[in-house]
């Protein structure tokens, strides 16, 4: 039994690889023989997984009949939420929305399942409800948030969508996914709501990251598929494995290539306050802001104008922001701005600008450098060592170089020297004493930690081994 239940857990393991490489026939074959042989040890796994499938390629009534059964004996979050999905994409919005809200019942957090349950809500024709939903979707900019949301908006108010400032990062996906069939640029109402409706026929039942498409009934990954924004993101994170400067230089050729699309401006002029190049971090994010009032403008002018030590204008260029957006809770400018009332000596506005960036991003590294200065201030010991103990699990490296020989209050302060104009969540850097650029990404001590710890294990076996043999006299 115990040698079945592995063969079917390798070739279940088989399949998950196969569609991984986007051979998914073979991958839909083997997942229907799985479930047909008599060892169920792995049924319900199998199931979704299928069901996945079954969704993808827009064949949710097959994906109905596998799942609804199942549901019954075994409810889960998962199970409703696809079961819901291959409902509202048999037309039965009704008993789509029952499934999806059980599925946030079981999983409040479930973020797939509100996706869902906001498309649902608007296929309804209940387009209020669907449009305050998706904007409560936090699975960050992904290509099926940016259609759904697209479609409900310009749904509920034509025109809302069309002729919006960033109409133009719908208008790139619509190209990419519809390619000859995409409407003009600036399509009307009508054009806009049947090409986004098109688009989101293609994606079948897939709402993940990972889009795929269903063409001529074959179903495909589309790999090279992300929004402007996404695409920025990704090729900021190169930094981590490339030159600075060349980062810079395949920003420069985007952003000459795409001059509608802000984003490959906005994460090279982050670039630019990460290494100190104030004045034209300055320079680009106010005529970025000007231009486009995209909302990383906003924040980095006014974080270029505080590390210039225009305190008065990083404040302004922060409230005419506001004007335009609502402040997120996790947005940067909470750290910057926590920054500038700890210098200027305002410790009550630092205190609620600093504890609102550590608390909604515990990521942000700067914040918490910020943030420990400021306990430091306020004569508070025990929360400057739980801040610094937040900086060490984050940057250790970067703390132990800062620290080595100096006092708490000089190693917080060299550091965020160091550090220059980086109060990112995502990647740290700093210049080191001999000027060099040094970035890691959040989460790497853990993943190098967790890696050095199994590697040690495979060391310490083969290790012992040998030295039993050489105990029984046999060649090291």
């Amino acid at each position: 039994m115990e040698e079945t239940a592995q063969s079917a857990d390798d070739r279940l393991a088989s399949a998950e690889a196969r569609i991984a490489a986007g051979d998914f026939r073979p991958a839909e074959a083997t997942l229907q023989s799985l479930l047909e042989a008599p060892d169920e040890s792995n049924h319900d796994r199998v199931a979704l997984v299928l069901a996945t499938l079954l969704l993808w390629r827009s064949a949710p009534e097959e994906a109905v009949d596998l799942l609804a059964p199942r549901v019954e004996r075994a409810p889960s979050s998962c199970l409703h939420r696809r079961l819901g999905a291959a409902h509202h994409l048999c037309g039965e919005g009704e008993l789509a929305l029952e499934h999806l809200e059980h599925a946030l019942r079981l999983d409040p957090d479930d973020q797939h399942a509100r996706l869902w349950r906001a498309e649902v809500l608007g296929a309804l024709g209940r387009l209020d409800e669907a449009c305050v939903e998706i904007c409560e979707v936090s699975l960050g900019d992904q290509v099926a948030w940016q259609l759904v949301r697209a479609l409900l908006e310009e749904e509920r108010t034509p025109g809302r969508r069309v002729g919006d400032r960033n109409w133009f990062i719908v208008d790139e996906l619509l190209r990419a996914l519809l390619q000859d069939a995409a409407p003009a640029s600036e399509p009307t109402h009508a054009e806009a709501v049947e090409a986004l409706r098109q688009a989101l026929l293609l994606l079948g039942g897939n709402r993940t990251e990972t889009i795929t498409t269903v063409r001529s009934g074959v179903l495909r990954w589309e790999d090279g598929l992300s929004s402007s924004r996404r695409r920025a993101e990704q090729l900021q994170e190169t930094l981590l494995r490339r030159p600075v400067e060349d980062v810079l230089a395949d920003f420069q050729e985007l952003a000459s290539a795409h001059p509608s699309v802000p984003f490959y401006q906005t994460y090279a002029a982050e670039i630019l306050l990460w290494l100190g190049d104030y004045d034209r971090a300055y320079e680009l994010f106010g005529r970025l802001w000007r231009d486009t009032r995209t909302r990383w403008g906003y924040v980095g002018y006014g974080a270029a104008a505080l590390f210039l030590g225009e305190h008065d204008l990083a404040l302004a260029h922060w409230k005419e922001g506001l004007e335009d957006y609502t402040y997120l809770e996790a947005e940067a400018t909470y750290c910057y701005r926590g920054e500038l009332h700890l210098a200027r000596g305002d410790l009550d506005a630092a205190e609620a600008d600093l504890s609102r960036a550590v608390q909604a991003q515990p990521a942000r590294l700067g914040a918490w450098i910020d943030f420990a200065l400021l306990q430091q201030e306020r004569g508070r010991p025990d929360r400057v060592a739980e801040a610094i103990a937040h900086i060490v699990s984050l940057a250790p490296a970067f703390w132990w170089s800062a620290s080595e020989g100096s006092s708490t209050t000089e190693a917080l302060l060299t550091l965020r020297a160091q550090m220059r104009g980086n109060r990112a969540s995502a990647m740290y850097s700093r210049i080191d004493e001999a000027g060099g650029f040094r970035i890691v990404g959040t989460g790497a001590p853990h993943r190098i930690r967790a890696a050095a710890r199994e590697q040690l294990g495979v060391l310490e076996e083969g290790f012992l081994a040998r030295l039993v043999d050489a105990a029984a006299g046999r060649s090291l």
